[in-house]
């Protein structure tokens, strides 16, 4: 926590505080309380809490060497769900062939551990064995 930027003193155990800005990096349970020694923050007037976090990711691989709906689940490790508008998919080559498209790429549903994309292979690669993966970018936004 930075410190109080806008102090009024009341009385000898009682302060008034409002911050600016409160940047967390890591997973906060509580804001407002430091539960190694139990001291409290009171009468906070205002606490503007923002917290941005993004990953940049790979899918494991799929099969491109068959046609239909293949499933793609990939951890985030993000530290809460993002919206699905805050995650882009993008197609990355694993097999160096040319001969395979698709036709659909969405992401299904996001969780709090999980983004679930799926892409359609609607033609599928000559080369047995072909695979592709997919390249994520997720992110919480305040």
């Amino acid at each position: 926590l930075e410190a109080c930027t806008n102090e009024i003193t009341l009385g000898a155990n009682s302060k008034f505080c409002s911050f600016k800005d409160i940047y967390f990096g890591s997973t906060v349970t509580n804001i407002l309380s430091d539960s190694g020694t139990g001291n409290r923050l009171r009468h906070c007037i205002s606490v503007n809490a923002t917290k941005y976090s993004e990953n940049i990711i790979q899918s494991a691989t799929f099969a491109i060497d068959s046609t239909g709906v293949k499933t793609v689940t990939t951890a985030h490790a993000l530290w809460a769900a993002p919206a699905i508008s805050n995650v882009h998919l993008t197609v990355q080559e694993n097999t160096n062939v040319d001969d395979w498209a698709y036709n659909l790429l969405k992401v299904e549903s996001v969780d709090a551990t999980n983004v679930v994309a799926k892409i359609n292979i609607s033609t599928a690669s000559l080369t047995v064995g072909a695979t592709a993966r997919l390249g994520i970018y997720a992110s919480i936004t305040p």
